[in-house]
């Protein structure tokens, strides 16, 4: 609105033949919001700053990879057990695996100082939950088929965390009409 206000928002809605029909679709959202402060008329007078920008962010993604095709299934073929045909385990069966979700924030101020000066500063946090890990099984549990490999079942599993603080600069340390450094 007016060159000073901003708002922009998604809605995904995700399927994935990963899951089980219980878990097989995931919503994901983000929104976010800037404000030009420096477009507004108390900025006017401030000469010495050329842009000002706030702005904040919300967000959501989801991620199947972690897990094989058709994870909640159990799924069979055909192999050698001591020299004899054998249906062994491809797959344990994972009915209850669901979306991977990662969650972003961001707030942030842009700044154009002098002509001269940017300068960003971002404060974000990231956040990944329901992460997909292969939990090793013990051998008593079976063997898969492929070869010497512990059996595993592919599982939401722990969380991770991620945050800080980004600053950048960037100057123009020379300036002439024809140049720029």
């Amino acid at each position: 609105y007016d060159q000073r206000y901003f708002i922009e928002g998604s809605y995904r809605r995700d399927g994935s033949s990963r899951f089980a029909k219980d878990h097989r679709w995931g919503n994901f959202w983000s929104l976010g919001g800037s404000w030009v402060i420096s477009n507004e008329q108390f900025m006017k007078p401030v000469a010495w700053v050329d842009f000002l920008k706030l702005r904040a962010s919300y967000g959501e993604v989801g991620n199947d990879q972690g897990a094989g095709y058709y994870a909640y299934k159990g799924l069979y073929g055909f192999n050698q057990n001591a020299g004899e045909l054998a249906i062994v385990a491809n797959q344990f069966a994972a009915p209850d695996l669901k979306w991977e979700t990662t969650q972003s924030f961001d707030i942030g101020i842009d700044l154009r100082l002098w002509n001269r000066l940017d300068v960003t500063i971002d404060y974000f946090s990231k956040r990944s939950k329901d992460l997909l890990y292969n939990e090793n099984l013990p051998q008593s549990a079976g063997s898969i088929s492929t070869g010497d490999v512990n059996p595993y079942i592919p599982r939401n599993f722990g969380s991770v965390k991620n945050y800080g603080v980004e600053i950048a600069l960037n100057a123009d340390l020379i300036r002439t009409k024809d140049w720029r450094w």
